[in-house]
C-alpha cells in the first residue's frame, strides 16, 4: 500500500504514549507513523478505528517531540511505503536521505490556507498540484520542519494558491497566499529554512 495522510485531532506531548488522528484509514498495529520529522510505531492494544492510537515514540533514530493540534501525519507499513533504511546496517537519517523518492499527485482545496490540502511531512518531495483555479496547498509548519522541502508543478490552469499557516512564506505570514501560475511560475521549489519559516522560489 502507499502511505496515508492525515493529521492531529488533538497536541502531543513529548512523553505521551498515544496520539489521536482526524482519521483512521488503514491503521493498523505495527504501522509507521511520521509526525513532523519524529517517527513511531502503532503499538499493540490500538482497537481499529478508535482513538486515541497507542505508539512506541522516537523510533529509527528519530527525536521525540511534541507535535500541535492540526500537524501532518503520514502512516503506512513501513519500509515498503516509506523506504526507511532500518535493516541497511547505514546510519543515515531516514527522512533526510531515502525519502527522495517520494512524489505525490495533489489536488488542491478551498480558498484559505485553513481549507487547502494539507501536503505530507515526509520529505523531500516531487508534488504534482491539480484542481480549479485559486484553490490551494498548504505545508506543515511544525518546529521539526527546517531543511524539509517540495518541488512543486503546477498542472493545471489559472492560479494554485500556497499557504504555510501558522508560519511565513518568503517573510509575509502564511495565511496570504504565495500564488504558482499556470504560465511563468509554473514551477517552484519550496523549502524550510527555519522553524515555520519557509522560502518560495519559482523557475522564472
Amino acid at each position: 500500500m502507499a502511505y496515508t495522510t492525515t493529521t492531529l485531532s488533538a497536541a502531543c506531548g513529548i512523553t505521551d504514549t498515544t496520539i489521536s488522528l482526524t482519521s483512521l484509514t488503514s491503521v493498523v498495529i505495527g504501522n509507521r507513523i511520521i509526525v513532523d520529522q519524529e517517527e513511531m510505531q502503532v503499538a499493540k492494544g490500538f482497537i481499529s478505528g478508535a482513538n486515541p492510537v497507542p505508539v512506541l515514540r522516537g523510533q529509527n533514530g528519530t527525536s521525540t517531540a511534541a507535535h500541535a493540534s492540526g500537524a501532518a501525519v503520514a502512516q503506512g507499513i513501513g519500509a515498503a511505503d516509506f523506504l526507511s533504511p532500518a535493516g541497511t546496517g547505514r546510519v543515515v537519517d531516514p527522512l533526510r536521505i531515502v525519502n527522495i523518492e517520494n512524489s505525490a499527485v495533489v489536488t488542491a482545496t478551498g480558498a484559505t490556507g485553513t481549507t487547502a490540502t494539507l501536503l505530507s511531512p515526509v520529505t523531500p518531495q516531487l508534488v504534482l498540484v491539480a484542481g480549479v483555479s485559486g484553490a490551494g496547498i498548504q505545508v506543515p509548519t511544525g518546529a521539526a520542519m527546517p531543511g524539509n522541502w517540495y518541488l512543486i508543478k503546477h498542472s493545471s490552469t489559472g492560479v494554485m494558491n500556497i499557504y504555510a499557516v501558522g508560519g511565513t512564506i518568503n517573510g509575509t505570514t502564511g495565511t496570504t497566499a504565495a500564488a504558482i501560475t499556470a504560465t511563468g511560475n509554473k514551477t517552484g521549489l519550496l523549502w524550510c529554512a527555519a522553524a515555520g519559516a519557509w522560502e518560495l522560489s519559482f523557475n522564472t
